[in-house]
C-alpha cells in the first residue's frame, strides 16, 4: 500500500467520524423520527467505495495525463452505477424510508465525492511538481 493511500485512508477514517458526529447530532436533535438503522452502515458503505476506487486512481497516478483522465472517468461512472443500483434496489425493497434515505444518501454522496476529488487533485499536483 503506497504511503499517498495510507494517508488517504486515515483522512477518510476522519471525515468519517465527523460524518457520524454531525449525523447524531442532526437526527437527534433536527429530524428524530426520519433516523433508520440502516443509515448507520452508509458511512461505512462510502468509505469502503472510495477506499477502493481511491486505490485504484493512486495506482494509476504514473500514467500520463490523458490515460489517468481515462482512468479518472472510468473509475467514477463506474462507482456511479454501483452507487444507483444500490439506491434502486434500497428504495425497491423500502418504499416508505426512500425519501429520506435518498436525502442522506445525496448528502453523503456528495461530502465524499468532493473529499476524494480534492484529494486526488492535491496528490496529482503534489506529484507532478
Amino acid at each position: 500500500m503506497s504511503r499517498a493511500l495510507k494517508f488517504f485512508l486515515i483522512r477518510l477514517v476522519y471525515l468519517t467520524l465527523i460524518v457520524y458526529g454531525l449525523g447524531f447530532l442532526v437526527f437527534r436533535f433536527l429530524y428524530p423520527g426520519d433516523f433508520y438503522l440502516f443509515f448507520a452502515f452508509l458511512p461505512l458503505i462510502f468509505y469502503g467505495v472510495n477506499a477502493i476506487f481511491h486505490g485504484t486512481l493512486v495506482s494509476a497516478s504514473h500514467l500520463d495525463m490523458r490515460k489517468f483522465t481515462q482512468r479518472f472517468l472510468t473509475v467514477f461512472g463506474v462507482k456511479i452505477m454501483l452507487l444507483l443500483v444500490f439506491i434502486i434496489t434500497y428504495a425497491y425493497f423500502n418504499p416508505e424510508k426512500a425519501v429520506p434515505f435518498l436525502i442522506t444518501f445525496f448528502i453523503l454522496y456528495l461530502v465524499y465525492t468532493t473529499f476524494e476529488i480534492i484529494s486526488i487533485v492535491r496528490y496529482q499536483q503534489h506529484k507532478r511538481e
